[in-house]
């Protein structure tokens, strides 16, 4: 015994399914499950009736599943144009999903697109921009007088680099002010940073990789980073410590 399956019917949308397409007219029955007029066997395929009150097949592949047209992207069709404008609180987003792989990751072969990763807890993976050739300078003098200075640099940037301070270590025996400065061509740079320490030690770190760098200079002068210390001691002679760690690209 053929059925029609009743839909909405102020949206007019009614599901019919036919186990053969014989030309039957069907007649859909809203909020209700009824016969169909004309037809003998139980149906399988589906149709739907459009606006117009016109009735089409509904398609399946040999997999079973419901062959659809989709426009735009994601469930609400939230598509845009590549470089185009948004406008928050009017255009729409799609929310997006991300991978846990933390057992054998599956590496993306060159042209493949690929779904970004994030931990168990939901966190997503952000590598940091590794170090094309990390440097490491350790600078000392020994028995600075009191009152006296250090000034204790790195060595040159190579020739077509640019050095990216990460880091610098400045110790002495005694109370201290350093100053951290740039160097390029052998002139000092005019934004130094300068810190006074009773604690006998000082750990820098910039705020970010590119934000205190120096470039190789053709020029005969220094290009690189530089220190300097002064004993803040009234009568005790110091050893002063420099280790600058910065990377070269």
């Amino acid at each position: 015994m053929p059925y029609v399956f009743g839909g909405d019917p102020f949206d007019r949308t009614v599901l019919l399914v036919s186990d053969k397409n014989d030309g039957v007219v069907y007649e859909p029955l809203h909020k209700e499950i009824g016969k169909v007029a004309g037809a003998e066997d139980p149906l399988i395929p589906i149709g739907a009736q459009d606006p117009d009150g016109k009735w089409s097949e509904l398609h399946v592949d040999g997999a079973g599943r419901l062959q659809t047209v989709v426009t735009g992207a994601g469930s609400g069709g939230t598509s845009t144009t590549d470089d185009g404008p948004f406008v928050p609180g009017t255009d729409a987003v799609t929310p997006a999903g991300f991978f846990v792989d933390e057992v054998a990751t599956d590496l993306a072969d060159e042209g493949d697109v690929g779904i970004a990763r994030m931990s168990p807890s939901r966190v997503i993976l952000v590598r940091e921009e590794a170090a094309d050739s990390p440097q490491v300078s350790y600078q000392t003098q020994a028995t600075v007088a009191a009152g006296g200075s250090a000034t204790l640099d790195t060595p040159n940037i190579s020739v077509g680099k640019t050095g990216y301070l990460l880091g610098v270590v400045v110790s002495a025996s005694v109370p201290f002010r350093a100053e951290l400065q740039t160097v390029s061509n052998g002139l000092v740079g005019s934004n130094p940073v300068v810190w006074f320490a009773s604690n006998r030690g000082w750990d820098f770190r910039p705020p970010g990789r590119k934000f205190i760098k120096v470039a190789h200079d053709t020029g005969a002068g220094l290009d690189g980073f530089r220190v300097v210390i002064v004993n803040l001691d009234a009568s005790e002679a110091a050893d002063v410590h420099a280790c600058f760690f910065y990377d070269e690209a």
